[in-house]
């Protein structure tokens, strides 16, 4: 004896996506990311902390370097120094990201600190501006 029941097209629709999103968690395919700092005299002699999903430091980058990394699909909070300047990220599995590590000197409400600022940046500006970095330890 066959069943047959009838399915909405939003269900039809959110069953569809639920099966996608398994099937990319079961593939183990993470997102990939590459942080960056062009040399430059300013700053050099700090390392720019890197803070993702949390205020503890995952890497911390000298100047004139890049460094990959794979992040799980979803939602991540990244920022370097402030918190105040973290942004959220929604990260795709199989895709790569590019996100710059600029030294900023902060307003006075600050006191003059120099802090470093994560910025996203496009992937055909990224490769240009990487092509003379070198890779850092992971």
């Amino acid at each position: 004896m066959i069943i047959q029941k009838q399915v909405s097209a939003p269900s039809l629709v959110m069953m569809m996506l639920l099966l996608v999103g398994v099937a990319a968690a079961q593939s183990g395919e993470k997102a990939h990311c590459f942080f960056y700092r062009e040399g430059a005299f300013a700053g050099s002699a700090l390392h720019a902390s890197i803070r993702i999903d949390g205020d503890q430091p995952k890497h911390k980058l000298p100047s004139g370097r890049y460094w990959a990394t794979e992040l799980e699909p979803g939602e991540h909070r990244m920022y370097s120094d402030l918190e105040r300047y973290s942004r959220n990220y929604r990260l795709e599995a199989g895709k790569t990201y590019y996100f710059r590590v600029e030294f900023r000197l902060n307003p006075p409400t600050t006191f003059g600190k120099m802090r470093f600022q994560i910025v996203p940046v496009e992937a055909d500006i990224a490769n240009a501006e990487m092509t003379a970095l070198k890779p850092d330890k992971p």
